[in-house]
């Protein structure tokens, strides 16, 4: 069938079932919006183009359905990177389409020209290294031919963005068109399974004394949640969670053994040193995740890693079996072999759980411990017991941040972590895309003042498409974490450069047209939450800021100083007081 090219386009789209495009539109991008108008896909017009990339990531994750990221020529795709950044670092797939300069003006310096010909910039260099392919359209004749290998490449594993820059002139142009399913291009089922040496896996796990469940945050997209709830719960399987996968499972389950990060739980640290066979899934090993690549974590214990990117495997220590493959479907796999023979030393759950609650007693204490002004794990403690059982917290970076990771106990899909890119203001608009995907949750976005004034306009994004969300903006006039580290490395000598101007919220929230909530006592938390979430379920947003007593340190691992050096932070930090105040807390925590 004859269609012209922003109609074709569009179409290869469609038959992905992709139906949100984040972004903004440009003078050379008009005659694909007239195509996009006619279509299925819905076009939220977000207000800096950095925000459409954490839109996308989050809805994805939530919705396990890619997104098409749109931004016009020059500025406006450049402005893209940030975001698409954090979606290439966490696997999450989208699709971008960017505007050239028309094909006749290329080299020639027009108009927000970014062809990579004559003295412009290439936008398909920039974006080369942050997706997973960037290609210009040649001919108008061969762009679906250029969407369907896109999109083989974007929903193949390892997933992540693609970009297609397509010539102005072209969107226009008349071509020949048929439509052609996805399972005529692409694995639409990934069913790769390394068979033996997932029955090897199960063998060890069967004999295993101390077995354990790492889980990393490739296990949120394709989502696995059901499946590793089911191989929990079939053999009594104890679980760690990292900071990207928080959130994957529930916290409350009785063998839920915490997270593992700098600012994780002892449990977690525990439980990784103690077990003779650990069975990690989608995971990193980051520097966090790892406790800065720390040797004695995994000593005890077999690693077995499984994972859908072979180039992640000993790519930070080295494991004892690497297993590739579809995640699903391996897990699939393994449940099955798991239900045909017998674990012996099953584990007793309540016994765990006790084990559990005994070994985090000290960060438990510190949860209830009401005082004046508040800490920040007792506000997070309010906020959890006052949050509806649908809801969904996700959170940016930063100390405030951090903290959630540590103290909000998290509902099965209830908790949404940057997935290791650590974007500051990605959680700020990537909560809109959460709720995109959840439109009956209470999404709650967190965050300090440093990041919400990062992307905080986007605010008036779900105002503008009537979504109710609410933001917890954690008041503290600086870079906290930051503030924190040069405090831990230079004494505060580093203020000028982490010290921050806030607005009013209060007249910001009324300016954005959104409702307003302050919290400085305990009464405040259960009041704030209540209002906020019946004002989004009136498609109202609101806005709710905390005092709190933000100099009070997480605690600080003898792992986590060595972190700082080797971000250059080279000072004699033996007898700094700041950084004696930080052990001592880590200390009472170790017990």
């Amino acid at each position: 069938m004859q269609m012209n090219v922003a109609q074709a386009i569009v179409k290869c789209l469609e038959v992905e079932n992709i139906s949100l495009a984040f972004g903004i539109t440009g003078s050379h991008f008009l005659p694909f919006f007239k195509a996009l108008k006619d279509s299925s896909i819905s076009f939220i017009s977000v207000k800096h183009e950095g925000a459409a990339g954490y839109l996308a990531l989050n809805y994805t994750k939530a919705s396990q359905v890619p997104a098409l990221l749109l931004g016009t020529a020059g500025p406006g795709a450049a402005n893209l990177v940030g975001g698409i950044a954090e979606m290439c670092k966490a696997q999450i797939p989208g699709v971008i389409i960017t505007p050239l300069v028309a094909s006749s003006l290329f080299g020639k310096n027009a108009f927000q020209e970014d062809s990579g010909f004559g003295t412009s910039y290439s936008i398909n260099s920039v974006m080369q290294s942050i997706t997973r392919k960037s290609i210009s359209a040649l001919r108008p004749d061969q762009i679906p031919h250029y969407m369907r290998d896109l999109l083989r490449t974007c929903l193949t594993a390892p997933f992540g963005p693609v970009h297609l820059a397509v010539p102005s002139d072209f969107f226009d142009m008349e071509i020949e068109f048929d439509e052609v399913l996805p399972q005529s291009y692409r694995l639409v089922k990934d069913e790769r399974i390394e068979i033996g040496k997932i029955k090897q896996i199960a063998d060890e796990l069967s004999v295993a004394k101390k077995p354990l469940l790492l889980i990393g945050n490739r296990c949120i997209y394709p989502d696995c949640s059901s499946q590793l709830q089911a191989i929990i719960d079939t053999w009594n399987l104890p679980f760690v969670m990292t900071h990207g996968s928080k959130g994957i499972l529930a916290e409350d389950h009785d063998l839920c053994a915490g997270v593992l990060d700098y600012f994780g739980h002892k449990s977690a640290e525990w439980f990784c040193k103690q077990s003779d066979c650990i069975f990690a899934i989608g995971m990193d090993f980051s520097e966090a995740e790892t406790l800065a690549y720390d040797p004695d974590l995994f000593k005890n214990g077999k690693i077995f890693a499984l994972d859908s990117d072979s180039r992640q495997f000993a790519s930070a220590l080295p494991v004892s079996q690497c297993i590739a493959g579809s995640i699903p479907s391996s897990l699939d796999y393994l449940l099955e072999q798991m239900k045909a023979e017998t674990k012996n030393n099953m584990i007793v759950p309540q016994g765990c759980k006790n084990h559990i609650l005994e070994m985090n007693k000290y960060q438990i204490s510190e949860m209830a411990h009401e005082t004046s002004p508040m800490k920040i794990e007792f506000i997070i403690n309010e906020i959890a017991k006052a949050m509806p059982k649908k809801g969904a917290v996700y959170t940016d970076i930063g100390a405030s941040s951090f903290s959630f990771i540590r103290h909000f106990t998290s509902a099965r899909h209830g908790f949404y972590a940057s997935s290791g890119n650590y974007s500051m203001g990605q959680g700020v608009a990537g909560c809109i895309g959460g709720k995109l995907a959840n439109r009956d949750k209470f999404v709650v976005g967190v965050c300090g003042d440093g990041s919400f004034l990062m992307h905080g306009n986007e605010v008036m994004t779900a105002v503008q498409y009537a979504l109710g969300i609410t933001w917890i903006v954690f008041v503290e006039e600086f870079y906290n974490m930051i503030q924190i580290n040069q405090c831990l490395a230079y004494g505060g000598d580093l203020e000028f450069c982490t010290k921050i101007k806030n607005p009013d919220f209060s007249k910001l929230a009324e300016a954005y047209g959104i409702r307003y909530y302050e919290i400085k006592t305990k009464d405040d938390i259960a009041f704030s939450i209540k209002n906020a979430h019946e004002n989004n379920m009136k498609n109202e947003s609101a806005l709710i800021t905390v005092s709190y007593a933000f100099d009070q340190h997480l605690p600080i691992k003898p792992q986590l100083v060595r972190s700082m050096k080797n971000m250059g932070q080279t000072k004699d930090i033996q007898s700094n007081p700041y950084l004696m105040k930080a052990f001592a807390k880590a200390i009472k925590e170790k017990g």
